[in-house]
This record gives C-alpha cells, sequence and structure tokens, in this order.
C-alpha cells in the first residue's frame, strides 16, 4: 500500500525533477519509504550510475525497481537525490510512504537490510585481514610502506563510518570489522 498523502503526489517524467518538501511528519503512519523507477535502457552507466547511489544511501531491492528504506527525513532526502537523477537522465521515477499488508513482513525487510550491511561489513573485514598479513612481521615498516598502510587504513576507516551510517538495522557483522579496524590501529 503506498500513500502519497504526505511525500509526493506526481510521478516525475523526462523533465527536470522539481520535488516538493514533505510536509508532515514522518513520525506518524507507514515505517518505510518506497524509490518506484523506471530507467531507460540506454545509457548503460546511467543504471549502474543509480544502483551505486542506491547502495550508498543503504537501500534495498524488494522488486526489481524497487528499493525500500526505513522511514526518515534522510531516507526521504536521499531519495529525492536519486529521484532527480533518474528524472534527469530520462526515467521517471516515485517516492511513497509504504505498509506491508501481504507479502513482504517488516521482520523481513529488516532481515534484508542486515544481510545487506553485513555483506558490506564483511568487505571491510577482509580488507582490514588483507592489510594485517602485509603488516612486516616483527620488525617495523619503512616509512614509504608505513605512509601506503596509514593510506589503505584510512580509506577502511572512511568506508566503516559509511557503512554505520546505513546500517539501520544493527547488522552483526560490523564488530568483526570494527576490531579488525582497531586491531590494525594498534599494530601501526
Amino acid at each position: 500500500m503506498c500513500t502519497n498523502k504526505y511525500l509526493y503526489d506526481s510521478v516525475v517524467t523526462n523533465q527536470r525533477a522539481e520535488v516538493p518538501a514533505p510536509t508532515g511528519s514522518l513520525e506518524r503512519g507507514a515505517r518505510w519509504l518506497l524509490l518506484i523507477h523506471q530507467i531507460p535502457r540506454k545509457p548503460d552507466y546511467l543504471r549502474v550510475k543509480i544502483g551505486r547511489r542506491l547502495e550508498r544511501i543503504g537501500a534495498v531491492a524488494i522488486k526489481n525497481s524497487i528499493y525500500v528504506l526505513p522511514a526518515s527525513t534522510q531516507a526521504v532526502e536521499n531519495f529525492q537525490w536519486v529521484l532527480r537523477e533518474i528524472a534527469d537522465g530520462g526515467g521517471e521515477a516515485s517516492i511513497c510512504r509504504a505498509e506491508f499488508v501481504d507479502g513482504l513482513t517488516d521482520g523481513e525487510i529488516e532481515q534484508l537490510l542486515r544481510d545487506a550491511r553485513a555483506r558490506d561489513y564483511e568487505e571491510i573485514a577482509r580488507r582490514a585481514r588483507d592489510m594485517l598479513r602485509r603488516l612486516p612481521g616483527g620488525r617495523t615498516a619503512g616509512d614509504e610502506r608505513r605512509v601506503q598502510l596509514e593510506a589503505d587504513l584510512g580509506r577502511i576507516r572512511t568506508r566503516l563510518d559509511a557503512i554505520s551510517r546505513i546500517d539501520f538495522f544493527d547488522a552483526h557483522a560490523s564488530s568483526a570489522a570494527v576490531s579488525l579496524v582497531a586491531r590494525r590501529r594498534r599494530v601501526a
């Protein structure tokens, strides 16, 4: 069930997206926000660009062109940016509040979001383990090597911070990634 009464009343088409600001409270009503889109087949890069943007904001697909986020002011703003990019690229998109009545349950959607973050955290943990393996055993790294390791660690920390911001339901895999990054900090 999608309700547009508080978010948007129109579908954005091939014209430049003009998205009104939300007028109601996110505290009431549906628990989820949906982005429903149709992206043109060409150019290919637009689909890739939108897919990457949706990943960065933490959205997960519940169908081919339907993405979900927990309802929040930040989620509205994030989906608005994606909607504008889709419209600017010649596609169509709508954002709506949703309450699932049948089919997917809230628990299943939460698990989809947790699973996506767990995969992200596992990737961070893998990168941190790889970095720990590259540390010189029993001796200090040379200046050039130390600079490279610190740069790598900075990128991993930045990615960990970004994932933490979109971890809406506390994926348990975060602890391994956090402890590996902390371990690297103690070793350096």
